[in-house]
């Protein structure tokens, strides 16, 4: 039979599980959850019963036990990549580094080609988005006015982008428009570094 701990880190490599909302969960750093699965540290009864509770909402079926280790076959897990916030508000993803982790999409885009996500770095898009929550973006999808954005502003060393997050305002005068989240400030984008991507849904 498993040991508590065999059992918490297949329910922590699990398909679909985001280490940092796992420890979130259990009341632990993500740094706790990366020991626990190295097998440098102990799992206590309480983070035990955390982590239970917390598979059966992910899983929501109300299984206790993870099936034996592996992926399924039927679960598209997508990359998340690093990025990092400047100070004029921009954001930096970092599209050729290696992703931090891959994790499975919400619902409405999972499966669909290309998904990728990465963590909000900072509050520069509050409230709409807060901090360290998954923003998922669908680059094969067409943004409507309404939709929420990522704007490529410059094209960086490799294929990190820089860029702002905001929502879609009706075009004027073919120039491309947006609202900034945190101002309400609606504001002309100009020398736009790439096509305007899609954010398809957010994750805490």
């Amino acid at each position: 039979m498993a040991s508590p701990l065999d059992r918490a880190r297949q329910m922590l490599e699990f398909p679909g599980v985001v280490k940092k909302t796992a420890a979130e969960a259990m009341g632990v750093k993500s740094s706790a959850v990366s020991r626990i699965l190295r097998g440098e540290r102990k799992i206590s009864a309480v983070e035990f019963e955390r982590l239970q509770s917390f598979f059966r909402t992910i899983r929501g079926d109300g299984v206790e036990e993870p099936p034996a280790p592996g992926p399924s076959p039927n679960l598209a897990l997508s990359p998340i990549y690093p990025a990092r916030a400047l100070l004029n508000g921009d954001w930096i993803i970092d599209l050729a580094a290696e992703p931090i982790q891959r994790a499975l999409p919400p619902a409405p885009i999972r499966g669909l080609a290309e998904v990728y996500g990465f963590f909000a770095p900072d509050a520069a898009a509050w409230p709409r988005f807060k901090k360290d929550e998954i923003v998922w973006i669908s680059p094969t999808e067409d943004p409507l006015p309404g939709d929420d954005v990522f704007v490529p502003t410059e094209r960086r060393k490799g294929r990190s982008v820089q860029g702002v997050i905001c929502e879609l305002a009706r075009p004027r005068d073919n120039s491309l428009w947006c609202r900034r989240f945190l101002t309400g400030e609606l504001t002309e984008l100009k020398g736009v570094g790439g096509r305007v991507l899609k954010v398809a849904a957010r994750q805490s």
